[in-house]
C-alpha cells in the first residue's frame, strides 16, 4: 500500500504533510500526519484502524474499501513483494505555524 501511495503522492506533487492535511479538519493535522507517515514506513506490522483507512481514503479521493483491498493483497503476498523504503523527500519534516 505504501508504494502505491507514494506513488500517487509523486504524481501530485504532495509531500506527508499534505496528505494530513486532506485527511481531515485542521485540528487533527498533527494525528493525520503521524497515522499517515506511520502507515508509509510500518510495512508488515502496519495496524491501520477503520478511521484512519477513511482519512486516508478520502485525502487521495478513493474508496477505503480499495486501499484495505490493496493492504490486504500486500500482506497476503510477502514473495511478490519488493523491499520499498519511502523516499526522505516526501515527508514533511516539520509542523507549519498556521494552518
Amino acid at each position: 500500500m505504501a508504494e502505491h501511495l507514494v506513488d500517487e503522492m509523486t504524481e501530485r506533487g504532495w509531500k506527508s504533510s499534505d496528505v494530513a492535511r486532506r485527511m481531515g479538519g485542521k485540528d487533527e493535522y498533527a494525528i493525520n500526519l503521524f497515522a499517515f507517515e506511520m502507515a508509509l514506513c510500518a510495512g508488515d506490522h502496519l495496524r491501520v484502524d477503520d478511521p484512519v483507512f477513511d482519512d486516508i481514503a478520502r485525502a487521495f479521493d478513493v474508496t477505503p474499501e480499495f486501499l484495505r483491498n490493496l493492504h490486504a493483497g500486500w500482506l497476503k503476498n510477502p514473495s511478490k513483494r519488493s523491499p520499498f523504503t519511502p523516499p526522505d523527500d516526501i515527508f514533511s519534516g516539520r509542523f507549519p505555524t498556521q494552518h
